[in-house]
């Protein structure tokens, strides 16, 4: 109980709380969207007694407390008095009804930033380009590339709030809002919700501030950065304002960015060669249950912003039957969106784009492959705990000779040359 007390503290990214609880809360606050509103009254009567430390805690559990983290500042009960507003109106919690959707690109340089913002539904276009102020330029001057980036996304969402407090209204509150940015490090610490900086912590609790005034969901998806150059945004970042390629945004093909690979016969030809032939082919689309994948041989071509469910999926499938095998072909798009779904399926490979004739250069992103094999049963002789203590010195060598390659490390010598024939039999 008392644990779990300090990491919620740890998600609203309290200064004063240790790195490792503010890591371990990072997005608690968001998965209590799903809790009934009893939940939902703990959780304030919990931040409650953070702030004012008189209630919701017994005096040895606030001992505790203090004890594992350092004394809240005047700033922090100030913040979390801030919350607990937010908790007993239940506007921070999702709900989910059909909103709005808000595309968005966003790019920074060493002297600008800048950003493009789309309805698809109603159509209308607005961009924007500012200079950086003198002390970030002094203090930020030599690299600092995921500060200005991750900074361009709260300039970004902070013009939105100045015409929310003047007009009371703007025209990204209560939306749904996906923001596309070339930058890696952005997209992985707002999927997490923590970051072990000092200077990005107060960003990302002034993003979550602004998206929750605003009632925003936010999803950021990383993207190539040619992809930006090709859409106009990144001429909004240039040191000379905006460029000609910055005038001419291209606003409709954005859905290219969360976009699936096409089972095209040269890689359904590839994955034969690699992984073995004879499996069944599933798009994305359409996300198979856990039953319809156990058991089976599958070749499965998911979308991103479904990936995570497909790995879930998967992992589940091969509890089911230990015959299951499936291969994933997943381009690098939105991957903080899905990459922790795949950390125990094994990426064999990937195709950069426009390097084969398997991926087009016109995709941008990379072309990534992973298997989940089928599982196996070891034999006795490949147990590494007798050769570990074995007396002779020449047992790592002997054990080399006698063992076989792994499934996995056959597959990945097997990508490599299959991959180079196909390059050399290009055109």
């Amino acid at each position: 109980m008392l644990q779990a007390q300090i990491f919620a503290a740890g998600a609203l990214g309290v200064d004063t709380l240790s790195r490792a609880a503010q890591a371990s809360g990072a997005g608690i606050f968001e998965r209590i969207a799903a809790l009934q509103p009893d939940g939902r009254a703990w959780m304030a009567d919990l931040y409650q007694s953070f702030a004012v430390g008189e209630r919701g805690l017994t005096r040895a559990s606030r001992r505790r407390f203090w004890e594992q983290g350092a004394a809240f500042s005047k700033l922090a009960r100030s913040s979390l008095r801030w919350w607990h507003r937010f908790l007993l109106s239940g506007e921070c919690f999702y709900r989910r009804e059909t909103k709005p959707l808000i595309v968005e690109w966003t790019d920074s340089s060493g002297a600008r930033c800048g950003g493009c913002d789309v309805n698809p539904d109603v159509g209308w276009v607005s961009a924007w380009t500012a200079e950086w102020p003198k002390w970030i330029r002094d203090k930020y001057s030599h690299g600092a590339s995921n500060y200005k980036e991750l900074r361009t996304l709260l300039v970004s969402l902070q013009r939105q709030e100045a015409a929310f407090d003047a007009d009371g209204h703007c025209a990204h509150f209560g939306t749904v809002k996906i923001c596309f940015t070339d930058n890696k490090f952005v997209a992985d610490v707002l999927a997490s919700g923590a970051s072990s900086s000092s200077d990005m912590g107060p960003i990302l609790r002034a993003i979550r501030t602004v998206c929750i005034k605003l009632r925003i969901r936010l999803i950021v998806c990383h993207v190539a950065g040619k992809r930006l150059v090709e859409q106009g945004t990144d001429g909004l970042s240039r040191d000379g304002g905006p460029s000609p390629a910055g005038e001419k945004l291209l606003t409709a093909n954005w859905a290219d960015a969360l976009a699936g690979a096409t089972p095209s016969g040269v890689i359904v030809d590839f994955v034969s060669a690699v992984f073995g032939g004879g499996r069944q082919i599933a798009l994305g689309g359409r996300p198979l249950r856990m039953g319809e994948l156990a058991g089976k041989r599958w070749l499965a071509f998911p979308e991103p912003w479904s990936a995570s469910f497909w790995g879930d999926t998967a992992k589940m499938a091969a509890t089911m039957d230990l015959d299951t095998d499936i291969v994933f072909v997943i381009p690098s798009r939105a991957e903080s969106q899905w990459a922790r779904s795949f950390r125990r399926i094994h990426k064999i490979g990937f195709v950069r784009a426009g390097t084969s004739p398997l991926w087009r250069l016109s995709e941008h992103e990379s072309l990534n492959f992973y298997w989940l094999p089928r599982y196996r049963v070891r034999p006795p002789s490949e147990d590494r705990y007798f050769w570990k203590h074995a007396g002779d010195a020449s047992s790592l060598h002997r054990m080399a000779a006698v063992l076989s390659p792994s499934p996995v490390a056959t597959a990945a010598s097997r990508f490599v040359r299959e991959l180079a024939s196909v390059q050399a039999a290009a055109p």
